[in-house]
Parts: structure tokens; sequence; C-alpha cells
């Protein structure tokens, strides 16, 4: 049975996209060229040229499937796995990694094993990993980089990892910013096989910038603004750099360029009022550090009016998004009792919970507190 938007024809390797631009290939892919829809989807995955929108990419990876692309329907799979939140999972996620490794996509039978108990996954595990070494030996890029990925992973038992390291640096060379990245994150953690490349993190992730990838670029020029050896005109050129980055919708930029300007010397009320502004366009983005850096500056009046509300409000939804410490401020301010109507003891709960998951300034703040306003068997494990 085929899942809709998934035609049965088989289709060997992806060739390279006639498409140089996003735009361009956004194009094609509306006039039915399905290699230009998977490189579409495929940049708006990465990130590369463009924020990174798992949307966008699920929905071109999707239209690359319907022009019998198998490469795109690994790939449409692969997004809505990271899009889905749900406990069961997305029913066509398996269907379509079912569909593709008959195909013979190696990276489909690779996940679709890592879905199955060894038992019954073993089989495939072979088949993907047998494909992907045939793809890379073939001078496929995109075969080596998931071959890398899946040998550091520790999936693949006792692959070769200098082997790997070598293969992400080749892709990064060849022009695959995740292989880029990915690398220098190897390189930062000193990962043997990784030196043994010889290669520099920063240089990586520079390489990763010229490419495209944006969320890169933010970090190169991030690294820049924290080294206090580069000279003063490499600062402004990062500054600079930052703020386009921002202009172009890349949050973690906007926050990262706010920042920069809070930490100004000296420091005037003007640049408060613009660092404000710089988180408030990450926060908008939805880049839960930039909303708890806003949800501060409104607690403190920095750069905006004193507003113990919208710093709650800011901290909430910087809490929603992953980061931590705002979940404990947001609850320490209901725990004070200095948001209306809030229930200062469900407030001390969110500052315990936030304690439980490793955040040493919420255990530090709840303290003798827990013992007297929780129950005990809530208050205990804090003290474990």
């Amino acid at each position: 049975m085929m899942i809709e938007g998934c035609a049965s024809t088989p289709v060997v390797q992806a060739p390279a996209p006639a498409c140089r631009t996003l735009s361009e290939c956004e194009r094609a892919c509306d006039g039915g060229d399905a290699v230009a829809c998977l490189e579409a989807g495929t940049r708006y995955e990465r990130g590369v040229s463009v924020p990174r929108t798992l949307a966008r990419a699920v929905s071109y990876h999707a239209q690359g499937c319907s022009g019998g692309l198998s490469r795109a329907c690994v790939a449409w799979a692969r997004t809505l796995d990271q899009v889905d939140d749900t406990a069961t999972g997305d029913p066509r996620v398996t269907q379509l990694y079912e569909e593709a490794c008959a195909q013979g996509e190696g990276e489909a039978c690779l996940r679709i094993a890592l879905r199955e108990d060894m038992s019954r996954g073993s089989d495939r595990l072979a088949a993907g990993f047998g494909m992907l070494q045939a793809g890379c030996a073939g001078d496929e890029v995109a075969s080596c980089v998931t071959l890398a990925s899946f040998a550091f992973s520790g999936i693949l038992g006792d692959a070769d990892l200098l082997v790997a390291a070598g293969n992400y640096g080749r892709a990064c060379d060849e022009g695959d910013a995740v292989a880029c990245v990915r690398l220098a994150a190897l390189v930062q953690q000193r990962h043997p096989a990784a030196e043994a490349t010889g290669r520099d993190a920063n240089g990586l992730l520079e390489r990763a910038c010229e490419i495209g990838m944006l969320r890169a670029c933010t970090e190169v020029h991030s690294r820049a603004l924290d080294d206090a050896g580069v000279s003063a005109r490499r600062r402004r050129q990062a500054t600079l750099q930052l703020a386009r980055l921002c202009d172009r919708g890349q949050a973690d930029a906007c926050a990262v360029y706010g920042t920069s300007l809070f930490r100004m010397e000296p420091r005037t009320p003007a640049h408060e009022v613009a660092a404000a502004e710089q988180y408030r366009r990450g926060c908008e983005l939805d880049h839960g550090p930039g909303c708890a850096a806003l949800a501060h500056l409104y607690a403190e009046g920095i750069g905006v009016t004193l507003d113990v509300v919208a710093a709650h409000a800011y901290f909430t939804r910087g809490c929603a998004l992953g980061v931590t410490s705002a979940c404990t401020q947001r609850g320490w301010m209901e725990a004070e009792g200095l948001i209306p109507g809030a229930d200062p003891v469900a407030g001390l709960r969110q500052v315990a919970a936030a304690c439980t998951q490793g955040d040493g300034v919420s255990c530090a703040r709840v303290g003798r507190r827990a013992l007297q306003e929780l129950a005990f068997d809530e208050a205990v494990p804090l003290f474990e």
C-alpha cells in the first residue's frame, strides 16, 4: 500500500540539482522538478541560506517524494519525525522509510532498524549499512555524511571512526555544511578520530558559514565577540554581520547581537534600548534565550519600562521554549507573590521541578522553604 504523496516508481540516486539559489530551487520545484524540491527542502531543514524552518522543509520534501524521488521520501520521513510531538509518532514515517528502503535508500533501512528490536532490525541494519557504504564508495557525499553520523552515534558498533571523521572532512570540503558543523563539534569535544583529521573547529564553522548555513555564521561571529584577542575592526564586522543575520530572520543572531549591544563599553541607555529590541526580535522568532533575556530586562527596568507582569510573560515563553532558568524565574516570581492571581505554592513547585532537572540556581533558591511549604515527598528529592 502506498501512502498519499509518495509515488511508487523506484528512483535511482538523486542527481545534483540544476538550481543554484533557493529561489531558483523553489521555482523549479513548483514546475515539477523533484530534485529541486529535495534541494529546497534540504536548505530549509539545515538552515542553509535561510533560517532553519522545518515546516517548509516538510512541504518541499513531500513534493519531491510525490515526484517519485526516493531520497526525498527519506527526507520527508526524517523531517516529519522531527516536527512530530505526539507519543505515537506520525504513522506515515515508518511507511515512507519502508518504501524507500525497498528502493535502495540505505538511510531509510537504518532508520527502520532503529525503530525495531534488534532481533528484527539486525538484517535492516546490515542492509542499510551496505547501501550507504556502496554509495560513499561511489563518491556520493550524502551517503558518506549519513554513514559518518550513524558511526559516531554508536549505532554501527565497531565502525571505523577515523574513516567516518575523514568522510565528514571530505563532505565539508565538497560543500556539505552539516558535515562541517558536526566535525567541528567533534573537534571541540577533543574526539581522537576528529583530532586526527587535523581540522580546526573555527575553520570548519567558517566553511559552513561560507556554504550558507546561517547558524554557523552566527557561531563564527559570536566567537569573534567573545575572543579578547580579536581586533576592534573584527568586532565591528562581527556585530554588523550579526545584525544582518537577525534581519534575515536568524533568531539566535538577534539574541547575540542584543548581548553585544548590552556589553558595549561604555554602555549607554540607547544601547540598552537597542539590546531589548534585539532580544524581542529573537523571542518573536521563538528563540528561548532571547525571551529569557528580555524578561530579565523587564524585571530590572533596563532598556524598557519596569514591568513584572511582562517579565513573567516572557519568562513563561522562554520556559515553554526549553530554557530551564526561565522556568525558575517564572516560578520564583509566583512564589514571591509578585504576580496577581498566581498560586505561590504552584510557583515553588516550578522552582523545585527545575532543581530536580539539574538547575543549581533553582536548588539554591528553593532550599529550606520547600520543606516548609511543599509535601514531604516533593521536598525530599531536592536534598538527595
